[in-house]
């Protein structure tokens, strides 16, 4: 009997190892996974997320806002009279005149040394700008104070 059992055991390892064997590299499948990274974003059609800066149809940046557009509005030092500071306007009286830093129309042809300031080198200024709120998601107008140099900047 222990000559059988020693058969047995023989023909066992005889078909282990003839199973292990007769595979080749060929049969083993070298499927590569490889981890992508997904990034997700507010505004899938934008790739972008809400509060993110982005160019508008009109070529102006813009902030994403929270209907995932991209505004096209322009933002002006003197939203009342859609104008900037030292923009060209009409006084109430029909003359040509320039938007000062208080948003008013000067007649041109006054003595200061910027008139589109209504200021002269030197004077206290202010400029005027808007910041958005991404916690509140809005947008905030600041005012900075600063001093017009000799170039007419408010620094």
């Amino acid at each position: 009997m222990n000559n059988s059992k020693l058969l047995g055991l023989l023909a066992a390892m005889f078909i282990t190892l003839s199973i292990f064997s007769s595979c080749t590299k060929d049969d083993i499948d070298e499927t590569k996974t490889t981890e992508t990274e997904t990034t997700t974003f507010d505004c899938p059609s934008l790739s972008l997320n809400i509060g993110d800066t982005c160019t508008n149809a009109s070529g102006n940046f813009n902030i994403v806002d929270t209907n995932c557009d991209c505004p096209d509005y322009a933002t002006y030092d003197c939203p009342s009279l859609n104008a900037n500071i030292g923009d060209a306007c009409t006084t109430s009286s029909g003359a040509n005149g320039v938007v000062d830093a208080n948003c008013d129309c000067e007649e041109n042809g006054s003595s200061v040394d910027c008139p589109g300031w209504g200021l002269n080198i030197g004077d206290d200024c202010i400029v005027y700008d808007l910041v958005y709120d991404s916690t509140a998601m809005t947008y905030d107008s600041i005012n900075i104070n600063g001093v017009l140099d000799i170039n007419c900047d408010c620094l």
